[in-house]
């Protein structure tokens, strides 16, 4: 019979070595102990470990996030498995027991399955003979017995009804049949909630008068304090109730919660504990809203970020590079997790994309009732902005331009000039111009801090909104910065041959005029084998760019334009890495990816000739004076044979690009949202 001790330490090395020492002492040393560090100080961490490096305690100490009890006996649970044991014994890491324990345990559990309750001595309380299930109550008891002169009043409570987790012995065969401990518990009445779902698959509970465990009790609740406390008391409590009780406990769960309301609600008006009744409060709402698991560590800033932009899309363009880039970023950084708890907050669906498992996120959907993928306003405006309502954040990053009216408490908003164009002068459909037009505007006058993509675009926020430029950070926008493209791109052409546009195809950046212009140089001899990539998706109010690019092959007699409205992320690397020149010449943009991510791979771009681009470019671009075709020829001539600059930039622009990065943006953003929630 293979046993393994479990404990879970958090900030208590001390007590937990204590327990270890009496585990060390003991006459049967046959048995494996496994202690999950949950995500204590490293100070306390390094006590534990250096105790447990110094003895010969067959030990595995694994560190961990804070699991709490629940996902904390879990993960033991799990190793003790992987080990090969038979029995887990989980003991608090506050309690020790005498040197006969295993050799006692042993012998007794020869004869038994399922779970076992170890008597738990809890000093001056008496001897805890299990745990009192009680139906509608906060607060859980423990039943005791006579010994010698300890309170004989103790063992006159009604019948033994769950094994109290600080002392519990499962048989393995048990996690076949009813699985781990409940992690949405955290801390407080998981074991009840396990002694329940046994009895329910007649797994039997047994309770042991021996061997002994020696408990300090209350050790935990000290390092929480009594407003944590309670606040997990009344949400495990409701909880608990709704999930495991009878039909008429489940009824009578939502009469019992309007009674606690009112109760604490009469408590504050009285001034009569006020921050334990809040606690009480925010534990009932816990539980309404589904906010289970670990509670919010006030010293950890909440942050949410509105993630519908990445869901179950392609995440290439705009908005969702934006945030995947951001996420990644904060993703690679273990140490920000000391610090923030960052909520996403999605639609319909979490997409599959790994830095999205970082410790540091929590994940959130907020689907439509009955209309999976649809109805986006009616979850941007509403249903959204009212769960924020009871998530406690510090602050809300909403990086699709536009703040819900009836989102509430600090907001970083990106905006740009785009959105009041669009819905001013813009051609998409009159229920799009509408949203940006109320929304952009109600973003511009209430988001706590605006956040901005360049110089220029602040400006011009600015302007257009009228509004004091002190509310406006500036934050630009990041470039990868590959080593290389790919050397076996499928797409990839012969280097040398084609010039580039990459973007959505909307008027404003006048891939019509690009094409036109192209025509015109494609004609002259110097160009007779130049060929044009377009690679995005066509925007325009009536689609054009198919039926230009077949009439533009036809008169030049060649496939001389080609087109692809998505490439991997790959596949552009070896677009850009094989360009002659990037063409992107846009009437107003607030930022603008492509010409800088051609520039990291020397290649030369044709923008505006306006304040943006030369912020951006400065002497590392060429300048189209106009959106006339025949001006963009003339610039894109110039990108093709002015040696000069062409080496120029060869030789000097990734460097120059440098300035531009995701870690620059993502150090940018962290340091705004640092200032907005201190």
């Amino acid at each position: 019979m293979k046993i393994t001790v479990s404990t879970i330490n958090f900030n208590g090395a001390e007590k937990t070595i204590k327990l270890l020492e009496s585990l060390k002492k003991q006459g049967d040393l046959d048995f494996e102990v496994v202690i999950i560090d949950n995500d204590s100080e490293l100070s306390d961490f390094a006590k534990l470990k250096e105790w447990l490096a110094s003895r010969s305690l067959s030990s595995h100490l694994i560190r961990s996030k804070n699991l709490g009890f629940s996902g904390g006996a879990n993960a033991s649970i799990k190793k003790s498995l992987e080990l090969g044991t038979d029995w887990v014994v989980l003991l608090n890491n506050d309690t020790w027991v005498e040197s006969n324990f295993i050799e006692k345990l042993r012998i007794l559990l020869a004869s038994y399955q399922g779970i076992i309750g170890l008597p738990m001595d809890e000093n001056k309380e008496g001897i805890a003979m299990g745990g009192h299930l009680q139906w509608l109550k906060a607060r859980l008891s423990h039943g005791h017995r006579y010994i010698k002169d300890r309170r004989p009043g103790l063992n006159k409570k009604s019948p033994v009804r769950y094994a109290i987790g600080g002392g519990m012995v499962i048989h393995k065969s048990v996690f076949e049949k009813i699985g781990y401990f409940d992690e949405n518990y955290f801390l407080y009445f998981e074991d009840t909630d396990y002694s329940v779902r046994a009895a329910k698959k007649e797994v039997p509970i047994t309770f042991l008068t021996e061997p002994l465990v020696h408990h300090g009790v209350s050790a935990s609740t000290k390092l929480l304090g009594i407003p944590a406390l309670l606040r997990y008391h009344y949400r495990n409590a409701l909880y608990f109730n709704h999930k495991n009780g009878p039909w008429y406990i489940k009824v009578l769960v939502w009469c019992w919660s309007g009674w606690v309301i009112g109760k604490q609600l009469t408590k504050i008006l009285f001034g009569h504990k006020p921050t334990e009744s809040l606690a009480v409060l925010k534990g009932v709402f816990d539980f309404y809203f589904g906010r289970m698991g670990k509670l919010p560590d006030p010293k950890v800033k909440r942050i949410g970020i509105e993630c519908e932009s990445i869901e179950g899309k392609n995440p290439m363009w705009g908005i969702g590079r934006i945030i995947v880039k951001l996420l990644e970023e904060i993703a690679s950084r273990p140490e920000l997790e000391k610090e923030y708890q960052v909520i996403l907050y999605f639609k319909d669906k979490i997409p599959d994309m790994p830095f999205l498992n970082a410790p540091i996120f929590e994940k959130k959907t907020t689907p439509v009732p009955g209309f999976p993928n649809r109805l986006f306003p009616f979850y941007y405006y509403a249903l959204l902005p009212m769960k924020l309502w009871f998530e406690e954040l510090d602050l809300m990053f909403w990086p699709n331009y536009m703040l819900p009216i009836i989102a509430f408490g600090k907001s970083l908003v990106l905006l740009t000039e785009d959105v009041y164009y669009e819905s001013h002068d813009g051609k998409l459909p009159f229920r799009y111009r509408l949203a940006y037009g109320i929304f952009g505007e109600w973003s511009a006058k209430f988001a706590t801090r605006i956040l901005a993509i360049s110089e220029s675009s602040k400006k011009n926020i600015a302007e257009l909104y009228e509004i004091d430029e002190r509310r406006i950070m500036v934050n630009h926008l990041g470039v990868d910065f590959s080593s290389s493209a790919s050397k076996n791109g499928k797409w990839k052409m012969e280097n040398g041959k084609y010039i580039l546009y990459v973007g959505q195809a909307f008027p404003r950046r006048h891939l019509r005029e690009t094409m036109l212009a192209f025509k015109t140089l494609a004609a002259e001899e110097e160009f007779k084998d130049l060929k044009l990539v377009v690679i995005g998706p066509d925007k325009y109010e009536t689609p054009i760019i198919s039926g230009l690019i077949n009439r533009t092959n036809e008169k030049l007699g060649r496939a001389a334009i080609t087109w692809r409205d998505y490439v991997t992320d790959e596949e552009l690397a070896d677009y850009y890495a094989g360009a002659r020149a990037l063409v992107y010449v846009s009437d107003h943009e607030a930022f603008g990816l492509p010409p800088l991510e051609a520039l990291t791979y020397g290649v030369s771009s044709v923008v505006a000739d306006n304040a943006l681009g030369h912020e951006l470019f400065g002497e590392y671009a060429f300048y189209a004076q106009s959106s006339d075709p025949d001006d963009i020829a003339d610039a894109i001539r110039l990108a093709l044979t002015d040696k000069d600059k062409i080496d120029d930039i060869k030789t000097q622009g990734r460097r120059f690009a440098e300035r531009y990065t995701w870690k620059k943006f993502a150090d940018r953003w962290l340091d705004t949202v640092k200032d907005l929630t201190t």
